[in-house]
């Protein structure tokens, strides 16, 4: 990837503000590719992932608009989640603990 295939791509337009723009976007859609793609296993004793609705993002969007409050927002989305990953650890470690 040399300087004669940024001069094909870009075409005219070779000033450094161009340049970044294009590289900037170019990366954005190359990473939240791999992220879409990326097939992400969760193991049992792990807890439950807190989805946001704007990939990367989202969480700190949600904290500077909400600042404290937010996280109690997120307990509240995920108590049901959390209380199923929680009897779930818990029953897990009894077995453990009783062989």
């Amino acid at each position: 990837m040399g300087p004669n295939l940024f001069a094909t791509i870009l075409g005219p337009a070779k000033d450094s503000a161009t340049i970044s723009l294009v590289l900037t976007i170019v990366v954005t859609g190359v990473v939240l590719l791999v992220w879409r793609v990326a097939d992400v296993q969760i193991d049992a004793q792990e807890p439950p992932i807190v989805i946001s609705r704007i990939p990367l993002i989202g969480h700190v969007v949600g904290m500077m608009r909400y600042q404290v409050g937010y996280f109690e927002m997120l307990r509240l989305v995920t108590a049901e989640i959390s209380q199923s990953f929680t009897s779930r650890f818990q029953a897990d470690q009894r077995s453990v603990s009783m062989s």
